[in-house]
């Protein structure tokens, strides 16, 4: 079932939807074209296998783990405050080029796929496993 149906139903049933934003330095595509006509893969798609998906890493200690801890690429960082996602939170403005997703979540699934590594001024920093579904994608902003 695609994300944009399930999104469609949960909003009819009256499920509560939950916004998280994804702050990203430029649209990493899955394919380029190099100088000389040839079309390439990357490795680095924002977008595979119909989900936004990203990785890296994070500090704490949830668990009693110390210290860094990888996030698989097949994860994506997001928060629910859209100015942790842009820097502007750190008092500095978005960088010309930069880009922020913001999905539309139902909230039964959120809280099935979203693992809360921090808070930030009452918002949740974390990551959604699994990536999260293109149909789930409300908007994109370049600065």
């Amino acid at each position: 079932v695609s994300g944009k149906r399930v999104l469609k139903a949960a909003k009819e049933a009256g499920e509560e939807i939950v916004t998280l934003y994804r702050g990203v330095d430029k649209w990493h595509p899955r394919r380029v074209k190099t100088g000389t006509g040839f079309i390439v893969e990357t490795g680095d798609a924002m977008v595979k296998e119909g989900k936004f998906v990203g990785g890296g890493r994070y500090l704490g200690s949830r668990y009693g783990k110390k210290g860094y801890t990888e996030v698989k690429n097949k994860d994506l960082w997001v928060t629910t405050r859209k100015e942790y996602a842009t820097g502007e939170d750190f008092r500095r403005a978005p960088k010309k080029g930069q880009i922020l997703l913001k999905f539309e979540v139902p909230k039964s699934i959120y809280e099935k796929q979203f693992f809360r590594t921090g808070v930030h001024e009452g918002h949740a920093i974390g990551f959604y496993k699994g990536g999260i579904p293109k149909g789930f994608l409300k908007e994109v902003t370049k600065f």
